[in-house]
């Protein structure tokens, strides 16, 4: 119901896929657009083509296109398998990205890093030709070579990595468990069922995950692995010897709010190297 809130606020919004057709739609009504922004959707759009179609037909000659997306260096560095479910279905990397726009007549110029969901970047690009290309976009372009994120290779060593952290996660949860503390799930995140599932952890590991008191989820349960999702305030009430926070990618603020309402409980993250704060 985001797009009824939206404009019950007086932001004017279209309750549908954009696309060629919807493109066409508001082009009629508003015009030519200047700049179109996707901030972290990117990822998420099943039909791309149709998408970019639109883009290009809704952008005025050398308008801007601004999208937000998980970076592929950031997720192999940090090893972040857990970001990889239906809700993300590509990952891009500097190389990628220009390949990609290339095909619908826009040129990336210029990039940015930002810290956003683990590591993501936005990416500016222009509809027609351009030969300008920032500084940061070559040095960009020229560490991914030097790394050879776009190698297969780089995936294995992610394979690896991704096997070896998921055994050294368990490891410490079931010495946990044998040593009869206890320990509950922080958050829960579109990721979290990833690394859930992935690492076999259900409600014989966890027996619920703590989220805030808005949450929408509150009464539902983690897909696949079954787990309660309740109220933070029992965590708080309890105080669990252990807390694996599901949400690490944004670990420093939350684990500070948490301290500030009271939690004494351990808190493990899970990546991107497992370890006990």
């Amino acid at each position: 119901n985001i797009a009824n809130v939206a404009t019950q606020n007086g932001i004017d919004t279209i309750n549908e896929f954009f696309n060629e057709e919807v493109s066409q739609k508001i082009q009629y009504s508003y015009g030519k657009a200047s700049l179109i922004i996707g901030a972290n959707v990117f990822a998420h759009v099943a039909r791309l083509g149709s998408v970019l179609r639109g883009i290009n037909l809704l952008l005025e000659e050398k308008g801007i296109f601004l999208n937000e997306s998980h970076y592929l260096m950031d997720i192999l560095d940090t090893v972040q398998y857990d970001s990889i479910y239906h809700e993300h279905l590509r990952f891009y990397s500097i190389k990628s990205m220009k390949r990609l726009m290339q095909y619908y007549k826009l040129n990336v110029y210029d990039v940015e890093r930002i810290p956003n969901y683990g590591g993501s970047i936005w990416c500016y690009a222009q509809k027609g030709t351009s030969h300008f290309e920032t500084d940061e976009l070559k040095r960009l372009e020229t560490l991914e070579t030097t790394l050879n994120i776009n190698d297969l290779h780089s995936f294995e060593i992610f394979k690896n990595r991704t096997e070896q952290s998921k055994i050294e996660l368990m490891t410490m949860l079931y010495n946990i468990k044998r040593e009869q503390k206890t320990i509950v799930g922080i958050g829960c995140p579109g990721r979290s069922s990833t690394l859930l599932n992935y690492c076999g952890i259900d409600t014989s590991l966890l027996p619920y995950i703590a989220e805030q008191s808005t949450s929408l989820k509150l009464g539902l349960y983690s897909p696949g692995s079954h787990i309660p999702i309740v109220d933070e305030e029992r965590m708080f009430q309890e105080q669990p010897d252990y807390a694996l926070l599901l949400s690490w990618h944004y670990s420093e603020p939350i684990i500070k709010k948490l301290r500030q309402k009271g939690l004494r409980s351990k808190i493990i993250l899970p990546l991107p190297e497992v370890k006990v704060i």
